[in-house]
């Protein structure tokens, strides 16, 4: 939102605007996430984003919100794919579904664990405008 990082979403939800990040009909051009807890509690989070017309960036480990590099994208660049993989965490996995800038509705969750290694959320070419990411039991 005119260059500044929106608030922090804490446990999703379909019912209100507390339940994703981002804005709609608003391309998401960088993404901060992060488990809540210790390591041992609930692992890691790992992401990366896909640029429009460009390519994946490098992973991130979970975002602290103190570093001023520590999200995934480009500010100004659109990103049309995200990957997310929690590690550190036996017996659970990440996923992540996103909305896009021109229609309506949910994409399919999507991760690494029952999709493969190159399963991402998004569609390349079309923004994204909003994020949900959960840990789920295998």
């Amino acid at each position: 939102m005119n260059g500044q990082w929106l608030p922090w979403v804490t446990n999703y939800n379909n019912v209100s605007s507390d339940g994703y990040a981002g804005i709609p009909c608003r391309a998401v051009t960088g993404l901060k996430a992060y488990t809540v807890g210790s390591q041992s509690a609930v692992g890691n989070l790992q992401y990366r984003v896909h640029l429009r017309g460009g390519q994946w960036l490098p992973w991130v480990t979970d975002a602290s919100g103190k570093a001023p590099n520590d999200y995934a994208g480009i500010y100004g660049h659109v990103i049309d794919g995200i990957q997310v993989k929690l590690v550190n965490k036996p017996g659970y996995h990440a996923e992540v579904r996103v909305q896009l800038t021109d229609r309506t509705g949910w994409l399919s969750w999507s991760s690494q664990y029952s999709t493969g290694a190159d399963a991402y959320a998004g569609i390349y070419g079309i923004g994204i405008d909003r994020v949900q990411i959960r840990v789920v039991k295998n």
